[in-house]
């Protein structure tokens, strides 16, 4: 008999939703989804590891974070590369993945609620 395959490993990479960089207006909103991300990631399928990064990390620190993690695809929100301010944050989480996790998918989120969508769409399970 066959083993099953495993579930695919997804990270979902952000910045804490209280960081500073985040718009206060949206850090409850942001804080909440984040809180419901591994059930939803769990219904669907897929391992999930919520990761945090900060605008102060180095890209060896990412890439050594990254590199012990046995993931298939890494889910970076919209934190890292939609505020201006993280700019060069997000740069250095692509090398990162790059250098850390070479075989692994980058997958871009619009909200923290549809970061499932992402994994579907270059990881998907077949029913």
């Amino acid at each position: 008999m066959a083993q099953p395959a495993s579930k695919p490993a997804i990270g979902v990479l952000g910045v804490p939703p209280r960081h500073s960089s985040v718009p206060e207006h949206m850090r409850d909103f942001i804080a909440e989804a984040v809180a419901q991300t591994p059930g939803n990631f769990e219904k669907a399928g897929y391992k999930c590891e919520l990761i945090e990064v900060l605008p102060e990390d180095t890209v060896e620190q990412l890439t050594a974070n990254l590199a012990v993690r046995h993931l298939d695809g890494v889910v970076v929100g919209f934190g890292v590369r939609g505020l201006p301010p993280n700019t060069y944050l997000f740069e250095k989480v692509i090398e990162a993945i790059r250098q850390g996790l070479p075989h692994a998918k980058i997958m871009f989120n619009t909200t923290p609620e549809d970061s499932v969508d992402a994994a579907k769409r270059w990881l998907p399970i077949d029913a």
